[in-house]
């Protein structure tokens, strides 16, 4: 189920900051209120290139990691390297060291081979990181759940446990593993003490994490839009979005804080799948949903094919594909795609 109730006084509040233009009032009261929310959002949105990221890929950098050596890889089927292992899962981590035939090496992202791990006591909260030869870290966002991992080369993977906790997110919540496992991937977070997970999700935040979860993405220029500014902090990933296919804009603006709908974001991840070079599978019928017909033509490809491999769930029998996209089931959204795309 996608959809939880929300109720609290302070979501009430909190979604008034993030109405679409032209329905809250005047151009300098929904500035103000847009500003108020990129402030929350901004700092932990950016990908990679804040003081926290570095100084936590450091101390992982720097953790006692237990070295495990595995031969080369053991038969590969269908593309993908079954490592019949059992590891621990700690803070501190494990790394192992992994050597790929040539054959199998610098695939594009959808035909790349992937190592399966068996792992002792992970969680949605357990991630891969490709270790550097200058001995840093890089995550690696595309592991699944099951701590399948995408790579390129001959590499060592150390594996850790990266979960996060959120005062606004309870173990018992129906989002709570999936918000464990985008923030884990840095994919996205809250203000680094609350997730918001009933605040509705918008585009600037939509191209944000998609920019954040690509492994190639390169800073892009938003002032192509007319209402993205240099200082904007979700500037580079619009430029990137837009230069690629993966949003568009409209009347020669991008409307940043303007709310995501469902519909929306499907057809979002829908072109960021094409452009990523993923299998795109054959959609799946909406015949079952009772709101079918009522989504738009735009993103009816998009919705079949989110529907088929899993990325979104009805709410009591339907798509409700206009109903804005809270942060939760943007969260869930997000956690299906990594695990089900290929």
């Amino acid at each position: 189920m996608d959809n939880p109730k929300a109720g609290a006084k302070r979501e009430k509040a909190l979604a008034s900051a993030s109405l679409p233009y032209g329905m809250s009032g005047s151009p300098k009261e929904e500035e103000e209120r847009f500003s108020a929310l990129a402030g929350k959002f901004g700092q932990l949105l950016r990908p990679d290139h804040n003081e926290r990221r570095r100084k936590h890929d450091q101390q992982l950098s720097q953790s006692d990691f237990h070295s495990v050596l595995l031969s080369s890889p053991r038969g590969v089927v269908g593309g993908v390297e079954q490592l019949l292992r059992s590891l621990p899962v700690s803070k501190s981590g494990t790394t192992l060291a992994l050597t790929l035939p040539a054959s199998l090496k610098g695939k594009s992202a959808g035909a790349m081979p992937e190592v399966v791990l068996g792992l002792a006591g992970g969680s949605s909260g357990t991630v891969a990181y490709r270790k550097n030869a200058d001995g840093t870290l890089t995550l690696i966002k595309e592991c699944r759940e099951e701590l399948t991992v995408p790579v390129e080369d001959s590499c060592e993977l150390v594996i850790a446990d990266n979960s996060k906790t959120f005062s606004d997110v309870t173990d018992s919540a129906w989002y709570a593993d999936s918000v464990r496992f985008v923030a884990a991937r840095e994919i996205f977070n809250g203000d680094g003490r609350r997730f918001y997970p009933n605040e509705t999700m918008t585009r600037a935040m939509a191209a944000q994490i998609l920019y954040n979860y690509d492994r190639n993405s390169v800073p892009g220029d938003g002032t192509v839009f007319d209402d993205v500014r240099p200082a904007d902090w979700f500037c580079a990933a619009v430029g990137w979005a837009a230069a690629n296919g993966i949003v568009n804009g409209y009347g020669g603006g991008f409307g940043a804080a303007e709310s995501v709908t469902r519909q929306d974001l499907v057809t979002i991840l829908y072109r960021y799948a094409r452009f990523a070079g993923y299998l795109m599978k054959e959609g799946a019928s909406l015949d079952a949903y009772s709101d079918a017909d009522t989504v738009s033509d735009y993103a009816r490809d998009a919705m079949r094919w989110a529907v088929g491999i899993g990325v979104i769930n009805g709410i009591d029998g339907a798509l409700a594909p206009t109903a804005p996209a809270e942060r939760a089931q943007v969260a869930a959204m997000i956690r299906r795609f990594v695990n089900n795309i290929r």
